[in-house]
C-alpha cells in the first residue's frame, strides 16, 4: 500500500490489514501515536519519508525493511514478539 500522505487508522481497535506480507510506504505517518493501525501479518515493510511509524500487531512479526524518515517508530505485538 503506497500512499501520498498519511496511512491511518480509521479508529477503534479492529484489525486493520491482514495479509502475509505487508508493505507500507507512506509520506508521513503510518498510523499515530493516540491511534496505531492494528495488524496481522508475518512480515511488516514499513517506511515514511517524513513522518513516525505507529503499529500494534495481533501476532509474532518479522519485521523487514522499517524506516521512518521523521518521526518516532513504536511497534508493538502480542504477545510481545518482535
Amino acid at each position: 500500500m503506497t500512499a501520498g500522505g498519511a496511512i491511518l487508522d480509521g479508529g477503534g481497535s479492529a484489525i486493520n490489514i491482514t495479509a502475509t506480507t505487508a508493505n507500507l510506504i507512506a509520506a508521513s505517518n503510518i498510523g499515530t501515536a493516540a491511534d496505531p493501525l492494528e495488524t496481522s501479518v508475518g512480515t511488516l515493510n514499513a517506511t515514511t519519508t517524513g513522518g513516525g511509524i505507529f503499529v500494534n500487531e495481533a501476532n509474532a512479526v518479522t519485521l523487514g525493511n522499517v524506516s521512518s524518515g521523521g518521526g518516532t517508530t513504536s511497534l508493538s505485538a502480542t504477545p510481545a514478539a518482535i
